[in-house]
C-alpha cells in the first residue's frame, strides 16, 4: 500500500518536530512493508537526511515565497495527481 506524506519542507535541523515525526513514521511504515512517498518543498531540503531513509520515496516541488512565511508549491497538485 502506498502512503502519501505531505509537508511543506523536510529538515530536522531547521524545522524540527515535523520533520522528525514524519521521518520516522515512514521508516516505521518501510519497515512494515507499506510504501511511503514524501512530498516536501525544496526550502532548506535535508537531501542527506532523505538519503538516510533507504526504500523511501520523495517528491521535492519548486518552493516560493519561503522568506515570507508561505511554502506555495505549485507543481504539488500536478506530482500528487500522478500518485492517486
Amino acid at each position: 500500500m502506498k502512503i502519501c506524506h505531505v509537508a511543506p519542507y523536510f529538515s530536522i535541523r531547521h524545522f524540527g518536530g515535523t520533520t522528525d515525526l514524519m521521518f520516522k513514521l515512514a521508516k516505521s511504515q518501510y519497515n512494515a512493508g507499506l510504501s511511503p512517498v514524501i512530498y516536501s518543498g525544496d526550502y532548506l531540503f535535508d537531501k542527506n537526511l532523505a538519503e538516510s531513509l533507504n526504500g523511501i520515496e520523495f517528491r521535492v516541488s519548486k518552493s516560493y515565497f519561503n522568506k515570507q512565511g508561505f511554502h506555495i508549491m505549485p507543481s504539488l497538485n500536478k506530482l500528487f495527481s500522478k500518485e492517486v
